[in-house]
């Protein structure tokens, strides 16, 4: 009777375990692999403000400065600004410890988001993060220029307030089918990260780095930006940056899906390189005011091309490594002895080309790799020269011939 018991005992048990098992087996499937999506071609331009839920896509997820040792971050204030129609452009953040020149805390985020397929515009996501502009602070352009056919106060000039100088910003964005192929920011030593989301085509990515001085550009100068005597009118520092999608937009279209390409410099606007695949140049051809407000100093030309290692691959080919030699061409017809001084490392999976010390008005800046040609997919192309116009910000891009640096 004992030995029955035990028996059916087991039994149950067996049963119970076998049951157990199937369910088990039921349940576990393969985890379906992140793909990219296509967006509703011709959207309007989106403007895009802070997250307000956990799963939302297309927002602001956070801001926040490097100061005195760590990291702080932005709180919302609750305030915003107008744009031009009477909606909001712009929200209003406050990060402790921050001193911008109007000796306040509060910066504002402005971020647009552009559609493939709609008319005038091409598809990137534009933000900055600038001293806020809620205080009636003003600054009489350093120029002196009157040329301004807005903010003029009292027939003078007058700019908003600059962000802190010589501080590390950093935004965390989320986008739902912007791939980050390439960024273009105003800032040097800039890091991006990027994480894959559980939507398909959804991706965080956290843009940091330290703002460059920029040139402002007033109405009397901006069709005339490259002549020799062209200056800036006022100073800009902010945190602004461009992040291209180059499955529309950019170089390398058959390397959009690999980890960022970073492409900054210091010229007025925002800037797009281009990759021939034929010849594997990578340019940025870059204009600017020659001269500081002061119309006698040289404005300094600031350049840095950060290439994750796997991303270079894709571009030059599977050859390219730690040891591989890049050269750094500075071309500039109106200016053949236009040249930079020129640092170059290849480490930690990633090949950094910092120039600096070259002058504008118009240099194309040139990047390519000492290495066997690759064979490219057939979706590879050159980006032609273009003028590309934004609500925030104007884009160029273009092609000329040379001054060789070797590392």
């Amino acid at each position: 009777m004992n030995n029955n018991i035990v028996r059916r005992s087991l039994r149950r048990i067996l049963v119970v375990l076998m049951t157990c098992l199937g369910v088990a087996g039921a349940t576990v499937s393969p985890a379906s692999a992140w793909v990219p999506v296509e967006p509703t071609p011709a959207q309007p331009q989106s403007t895009i403000g802070p997250c307000t839920s956990a799963t939302q896509l297309d927002c602001i997820e956070s801001i926040g400065a490097f100061l005195n040792g760590s990291w702080v971050d932005g709180t919302l204030t609750g305030r915003t600004a107008p744009n031009a129609s009477g909606g909001v452009c712009c929200h209003e953040w406050q990060i402790p410890g921050l001193v911008n020149e109007d000796g306040d805390d509060k910066v504002e985020t402005q971020a647009t988001l552009d559609f493939p397929g709609t008319s005038g515009v091409l598809p990137r996501f534009q933000f900055e993060i600038h001293a806020s502009t809620r205080d009636n602070f003003r600054v009489p352009y350093e120029s002196g220029s009157v040329a301004c056919t807005t903010n003029k106060i009292n027939g003078v000039c007058v700019r908003y307030g600059n962000t802190q100088r010589d501080v590390r910003f950093r935004a965390v964005i989320r986008t739902s089918w912007l791939q980050p192929s390439v960024v273009t920011p105003k800032a040097g030593d800039v890091e991006v990260t990027t994480e894959r989301l559980t939507v398909d085509g959804a991706s965080k990515i956290t843009v940091e780095g330290v703002p460059y001085d920029i040139l402002g550009v007033d109405t009397a100068t901006m069709g005339n930006v490259n002549a020799p005597d062209a200056r800036g009118a006022w100073k800009v520092n902010r945190f602004a940056f461009v992040i291209l999608d180059t499955r529309y937009l950019g170089p390398a279209p058959q390397c959009a899906d690999k980890p960022t390409l970073v492409v900054a410099d210091n010229s007025w606007r925002p800037s797009v390189p281009g990759f021939d695949a034929t010849t594997g140049v990578l340019s940025l051809r870059i204009d600017n005011p020659h001269f500081d407000t002061d119309g006698t100093t040289v404005w300094s030309g600031k350049y840095q091309a950060r290439i994750p290692l796997e991303t270079a691959q894709c571009m030059w080919g599977s050859s390219v490594d730690e040891n591989t030699r890049f050269t750094f061409d500075v071309s500039d017809p109106d200016d053949p002895a236009n040249e930079a001084t020129v640092n170059v490392s290849v480490a930690n999976s990633m090949v950094v080309i910092t120039a600096t010390n070259f002058h504008y008005s118009a240099p194309t800046l040139s990047v390519r790799a000492v290495t066997t040609a690759p064979t490219l997919p057939a979706t590879g192309r050159s980006l032609l020269p273009m003028a590309i116009a934004g609500s925030l910000l104007f884009v160029g891009l273009g092609l000329r011939t040379v001054r060789r640096w070797t590392a």
